[in-house]
């Protein structure tokens, strides 16, 4: 959905372009990129040290009103989860766990979308709260994260302002999952009705509730449907089953009698050109080579072989590298949590860019001298090659074609991996090509020229 007056974006965040870049460095940028193959990939925001750290007024009083939230929905449901604010526009909310944590990530979009209605916000969240707490994501399917073994590098980007912790730990390392669901319509009815009883046992207006699905039924006629509706039931259902739900508990018709609260949001104004930053003009940042004593071997591991492993992994498959390196899954476990665990505790992040690095270095296939030029610009700031590995507007269209296997927190990896076949690429060789264009796209994009950004849309 196009917002022509979008919230500003809490300070938490990079702009979108050119400035990401500028602000986590190459490498992050690159990892980054070849995880999530867009220049504006969504950025998350743990809200919860947002509420403690955050220094704009208007922002810290949005996060700490989602924080209390948060933690009231906690209090009545007795579910531990870690709340995320992504900058997607669009407008879905939705429950996951990664390696155990549960997640509730709630998008921006969404937030643009019911205004300043606290209430319908509470709802959203207690229904999420609810797929938690019915067991909803036990009993749908798990599928592999598109992440893989570069995952701790995102953890690091979502971390490197106010960070995540246990999000950049749980996605990182080698064959990670990342657990994204499905949901029936009757789990999601079910979650409907549990989610009211949340809200209401935390002291929040049920009406806002209904506010909430009769403003999804107005978006929805206006643009022929959203995200939301693909997998949950129509909202002129669960406007009917809402109501009944409300008339038949008494606390929750007391409550509806309540006067509506608005929530505290960042200021409104309309985002900046994204095209235009002052990052433009600026050199493109380098290396920088990690501490020395975050550079002792691991289980006898250094960086630099943890990193071939890991990309032989992705590259050949776990049991063919591990039989290369004459390695038990049980000792590349140790080295992969003790690499892992390093990289999560460094806070400049050094660390994770020596080992994207290195594993760019690892590069093999037809692409391979692409990724090593990728890693030797990690390095000197400046890619060598001036040859393509892949005309432009195929690597454009991979982009769009992994974007669209990315829906309501799911990523349909065998519908990118058919895209990319059909372009002759593996989805590790799209890894490197990507990564080696988005490095070109931020050289350009540093000399003033963010054509290449813009064919990424």
């Amino acid at each position: 959905m196009d917002y022509k007056n979008r919230r500003k974006r809490p300070a938490g965040w990079p702009r979108r372009g050119v400035q990401l870049g500028a602000q986590i460095g190459v490498v992050g940028l690159l990892a980054l990129a070849g995880l999530m193959a867009r220049a504006d990939s969504d950025r998350y925001i743990d809200v919860s040290k947002a509420a403690a750290q955050g220094t704009d007024a208007s922002d810290q009083a949005f996060f700490r009103e989602l924080e209390a939230m948060h933690q009231a929905l906690a209090k009545v449901s007795g579910i531990e989860s870690r709340l995320l604010l992504s900058d997607s526009d669009e407008v879905n909310a939705f429950a996951t766990e990664v390696e155990g944590e549960k997640l509730i990530v709630l998008n921006m979009g969404l937030v643009d979308a019911l205004g300043d209605d606290r209430d319908a916000l509470v709802s959203v969240l207690a229904h999420e709260y609810a797929h938690h707490g019915k067991s909803h994501l036990a009993s749908t399917k798990s599928t592999n994260s598109l992440f893989g073994v570069l995952g701790v590098v995102v953890g690091a980007v979502i971390d490197y302002k106010l960070g995540t912790g246990g999000l950049g730990q749980d996605i990182g390392g080698a064959g990670a999952k990342v657990i994204t669901r499905s949901f029936s319509r009757d789990q999601e009815r079910e979650a409907d009705a549990t989610g009211l009883q949340w809200m209401v046992d935390a002291g929040y207006n049920p009406a806002g509730a209904v506010r909430a699905q009769r403003k999804f039924l107005e978006m929805a006629g206006s643009s022929g449907g959203f995200s939301l509706f693909r997998t949950h039931p129509g909202s002129d259902e669960r406007v009917v089953n809402l109501q009944g739900l409300i008339a038949a508990n008494a606390k929750a018709q007391a409550l509806q009698s309540e006067q509506k609260v608005a929530l505290s949001l960042p200021s409104a104004d309309e985002e900046e050109d994204e095209g235009a930053d002052e990052s433009v003009g600026q050199a493109v940042a380098a290396f920088t080579e990690p501490p020395a004593a975050l550079l002792e071997p691991v289980q006898g591991t250094s960086l630099a072989s943890f990193a071939q492993i890991s990309n032989d992994i992705v590259f050949m498959g776990e049991a063919k590298a591990l039989a290369r390196h004459k390695l038990t899954a049980s000792r590349y476990a140790q080295i992969n949590d003790g690499w892992t665990t390093r990289m999560r505790g460094e806070s400049g992040h050094t660390l994770t860019g020596a080992y994207s690095m290195h594993y760019f270095e690892a590069s093999q296939g037809r692409f391979a001298v692409w990724g090593k030029d990728v890693a030797q610009a990690m390095r000197s700031g400046r890619l060598a090659q001036t040859t393509e590995p892949l005309p432009v507007d195929d690597w454009a269209a991979l982009v769009q074609a992994q974007r669209q296997a990315v829906k309501d927190g799911q990523y349909d990896a065998a519908a990118f991996e058919r895209a990319a076949k059909a372009k002759g690429l593996t989805s590790y060789d799209f890894n490197i090509v990507n990564s080696w264009w988005m490095q070109r796209a931020r050289e350009r994009a540093s000399q003033g020229d963010t054509s290449l950004y813009q064919k990424l849309g």
